[in-house]
């Protein structure tokens, strides 16, 4: 047996005592052992992945050598087969005869097995060890494992003392208090919850010395004193020691509590207080124990802000929206509060149908604050002064219209704007309850926007036009000036990350999230998580992202975007149960974000809850005007009830409301095109596709100009069996747009390889594949990682070009390890499934085609629409030749079914179905 300590000790161990050893080995080959132990989900990691980790500065060729130098090392001082090679290029842990702690701690907080847990526990995950040459990201993914394992053993220690503290089993609480308290030391709630239980023990002594202790800390760290709840609950161990907590808070209503009220809620607030904390975490509870009192107007960590856009005094119309931006990002440092997004300004005055754009009046941005459930506005003004300017600030109640606080700054010249601002920001932030020693610690406006007025200015028009008024492509050329001002200016990388993806030029979005997370030290720490979160899913390192949206939530517990975005990760490994809840999450959080009950539908019909699929676009509609994808779900909804009928209905009400918009047509003509190749009608579904590729010719988009032309060759070759037109189809698109003129994300070679393969041109397959293998995603990606690229596209489109080369064996392999790594649910199933049957294995051929049938997945647009009713057929052949009569009766009703209506070419061949019906029905033998 081989033990790996991680917690407080750094050691391999072989045996059992008392005849254990210590292994000696490398830190870095310990390292990779640990990543490999560790890292979660739990599932194989490619070599490639590995190679970016710990080798980042090697060439391709040495760092190999590097990786099997250490392997083989490993595997030497391990002697069990532990760690296992896959074909994938892969490397996995296969947990036979290994023991590591960090893993067993989690897996017994998971089982409930708390005080077993914290036993493992013996000090901080991979403390004070420094690996050589490892990358950055390495050391990122163990800080945030670090804080996670931390975290996680803090929260127990508090379970453990609240329970008990239920049982008023005092020297256990005082016990589990002082751990929580080792844990997390700079933790207000943790230390008074201490003092509380010390107290309660009888020893008031030590829960002062306790106090002083903490204060001390404050003082020394942060330059701050304690919150007045604890100071006052010192001073009330002073006066009276049996007192708890919950009693020393201050009592700030005016109106005299009943006297039931002055004795039962010191207990209910002290409980509440600590349940909260187990659940929402420290950060959580800290932010919520260190208010202001209530009089003061402040607010605590779950109520949002809005800043509306400051007005304008000045000459230069782009200033006042600069420094609004401004203001946005300095209180995104902020965990008191949430600022309200322009995205979701822009939301609530859609369903208030106020125009896009219109200028907003006092009574509009009250409706919006109002409607939004906001507690405090910031209104401002930027005047010039002299050749200087002034930024004056208020920030008001919503509920009571008092003035919380009032500010202004003035700055000598435009040079000095920014540290205004900050200034400005500071003083609002301490007005609406931020401690002084978060403010301290928060990072200066410049380094988490930009040193560049200019390119601030830029930012902020930018996001006018895109969040607000909804002119995504106009804001796009605005942010790239902005950041060829500051080529570090993050924030503005990473909105235009977001709008290069929705506008479908995901070689430029990837580009930009990529520079976003080199210069990810240049944003907010929750901005920063964000920002590492959305590298990691863009990269195919839904692990890692699942990791950093955990570390953001750990500091805002309802942060939206995280929770929405923890939901897209386990989307991408298939965990759609769990995916489902985090959507969940999202929307308690926030549900005016229209797009949370998109992405809840889309999981809940990949889990194949149809009606609960149903019931959340129903919702979506009640709530918020029509939008493409949503109704889109609905179409896939119809499809999966095989209302195909219903389904071109909904599409072609889609294709007449977009008019002559050209992103919002090229979705319903592609639908068309597939919902006629259903149903047999090859013409029609031709003409839907040419009409979505002329489109892309003339919008300038050469790799959705490729992605159309590969379907019309695949049906040329998939179903008029016309290899020599489908290669025709695919030579002319490729001499139009050469792959080498087209950006690496957007070339479609899985897809192109796969056609090249179907149409009988292994080898041009493989040549595209080549190319897929070898180009560079982006000049700032890891060196070696595989990310943002479809791997599960490219082992179908090897496994087909095995068909081809009449390598049946090889292509269950090859297919079977596709169908295991791709995102796509289905996609490789009716390939896999032909391999079984040419290999002569007709039963698990048949288990595979009922799969891809009974599979739920929303994006049938590239994986069910292409071979449904050729699944059907087969199925049909292979339930006949088996003798199942009644299952090949019902394979070949529905192939005559949706094909009732096909062209004539394909008559012949449902001629030939409804006869083998009717042989099978009379109950003749033979075929």
């Amino acid at each position: 047996m081989v033990y790996l300590r991680t917690l407080g000790r750094f050691e391999l161990i072989s045996g059992t005592p008392p005849s254990e050893q210590v292994i000696r080995a490398q830190p870095k080959r310990l390292a990779l052992l640990t990543y490999l132990a560790v890292a979660t989900p739990a599932r194989p990691h490619r070599r490639d992945t590995l190679l970016g980790l710990f080798w980042p500065d090697l060439s391709a060729e040495e760092a190999r050598r590097a990786l099997r130098q250490a392997l083989h090392a490993i595997r030497r001082f391990l002697e069990d087969d532990i760690l296992e090679s896959r074909p994938d290029d892969s490397i996995a842990v296969t947990g036979d005869g290994s023991w590591c702690d960090a893993v067993a701690f989690e897996r017994a907080l998971d089982a409930g097995r708390t005080e077993q847990a914290l036993g493992l526990y013996q000090g901080t995950f991979l403390d004070g060890v420094f690996v050589a040459d490892a990358s950055p990201e390495f050391e990122q993914w163990a800080d945030l494992v670090r804080g996670r394992l931390r975290e996680r053993a803090t929260r127990a220690s508090i379970s453990l003392a609240a329970l008990a503290r239920s049982t008023e089993d005092h020297a256990a609480e005082v016990r589990w208090a002082e751990l929580a308290c080792r844990l997390a030391p700079e933790d207000e709630a943790s230390a008074r919850h201490l003092m509380g239980a010390l107290a309660d023990s009888g020893n008031r002594t030590l829960a002062l010395r306790t106090y002083e202790k903490f204060a001390k800390r404050m003082v020394d760290d942060f330059g701050a004193e304690p919150s007045r709840e604890t100071q006052a609950f010192a001073q009330t161990l002073r006066a009276a020691p049996v007192i708890s907590p919950a009693d020393a808070v201050p009592v700030a209503d005016t109106a005299s509590p009943s006297p039931a009220t002055k004795r039962s809620p010191s207990r209910l607030l002290r409980r509440v207080m600590w349940t909260g904390l187990a659940i929402g975490g420290i950060a959580a509870a800290y932010l919520g124990a260190n208010g202001l009192p209530r009089s003061s107007g402040a607010f605590t960590s779950a109520d949002r802000i809005l800043i509306t856009d400051f007005r304008n005094h000045t000459r230069d119309s782009l200033l006042a929206g600069a420094v609004t931006e401004a203001l946005r990002a300095d209180f995104s440092q902020s965990r008191r509060a949430r600022v309200l997004t322009r995205s979701q300004m822009q939301a609530a005055l859609l369903r208030m149908r106020q125009p896009p754009g219109a200028p907003l009046s006092d009574a509009v941005i009250r409706e919006i604050a109002e409607r939004e459930g906001v507690k405090a506005l910031v209104t401002g003004d930027v005047a010039a002064l002299g050749s200087g300017f002034s930024v004056s600030a208020e920030l008001t109640s919503v509920s009571r219209g008092e003035v919380l606080a009032a500010v202004r700054e003035v700055a000598s010249d435009s040079t000095r704007l920014l540290a205004a601002v900050d200034r400005v920001s500071r003083r609002l932030r301490r007005g609406a309850g931020e401690s002084l020693w978060t403010l301290r610690t928060s990072l200066p406006l410049e380094q988490v926007t930009t040193s560049s007025l200019q390119a601030l200015r830029l930012y902020s028009q930018a996001l006018e036009l895109g969040d607000m008024r909804g002119e995504n492509r106009a804001a796009i050329p605005l942010l790239q000036a902005a950041v060829a001002l500051d080529s570090t200016f993050a924030m503005a990388y990473r909105r235009l990350g977001t709008y290069l993806s929705e506008a479908g030029e995901q070689a430029g979005a990837t580009d930009a999230i990529l520079r976003a997370f080199r210069h990810r030290d240049r944003l907010p720490e929750l901005e920063r998580y964000a920002t590492m979160g959305s590298y990691y899913l863009f990269a195919s390192a839904p692990d890692s992202a699942i990791v950093a949206y955990r570390a953001l939530l750990e500091q805002d517990p309802t942060n939206t975007r995280a929770l929405n975005n923890l939901g897209a990760a386990y989307v991408s490994l298939k965990e759609f149960r769990t995916a489902e809840q985090y959507f969940h999450l999202a929307l308690e959080s926030d549900s005016t974000f229209s797009l949370l009950y998109n992405h809840l539908a889309t999981d809940q019909f990949n889990s194949g809850e149809y009606a609960d699929a149903g019931r959340t676009l129903d919702i979506r509609r009640a709530k918020f005007p029509p939008q493409q994808d949503a109704e889109i779900i609905g179409v896939s909804l119809a499809l999966v009830r095989e209302d195909y009928a219903g389904a071109e209905s909904k599409t072609r009400e889609l294709l007449a409301t977009a008019g002559s918009d050209i992103e919002r047509r090229t979705s319903p003509l592609r639908i068309l095109g597939l919902l006629a190749l259903i149903r047999g009608r090859l013409s029609e579904a031709e003409r839907s596709i040419r009409s979505y590729v002329e489109i892309e010719a003339r919008d300038g988009t050469p790799g959705e100009y490729l992605d159309g032309t590969i379907l019309l060759a695949f049906i040329e070759a998939e179903y008029r069996r016309d290899p020599a037109r489908a290669v025709a189809l695919l030579e002319g698109a490729l001499a139009r747009y050469p792959l080498a003129s087209i950006a690496p994300l957007d070339r479609h070679h899985a897809f192109l390889a796969y056609t090249y393969a179907l149409a009988g041109l292994p080898q041009r397959a493989r040549a595209v594949l080549l190319d897929f293998r070898t180009v560079d995603v982006s000049p700032v990606a890891i060196r070696g990682r595989m990310g943002m690229r479809d791997e599960g596209g490219y082992l179908r489109a090897e496994g087909a070009a095995e068909l081809a080369e009449h390598r049946y064996k090889q292509a269950v392999v090859t297919l079977a390890r596709a169908v295991e790594v791709s995102d796509c649910a289905v996609c490789a199933l009716p390939d896999l499934a032909r391999a079984y049957d040419l290999v002569g294995r007709p039963d698990s051929a048949i288990v595979v085609y009922q799969r891809y049938l009974q599979t739920p997945w929303s994006d049938w647009m590239g994986a069910d629409g292409e071979f449904r009713v050729p699944v059907y057929r087969r199925l049909a052949e292979l339930y006949d030749a088996r003798g199942d009569t009644a299952l090949a009766i019902a394979g070949y009703e529905k192939v005559a079914a949706l094909w009732s209506n096909a062209d004539a070419e394909l008559q012949p061949q449902v001629a030939a179905v409804r006869n083998r019906m009717i042989v099978l029905r009379a109950g003749r033998p033979g075929h």
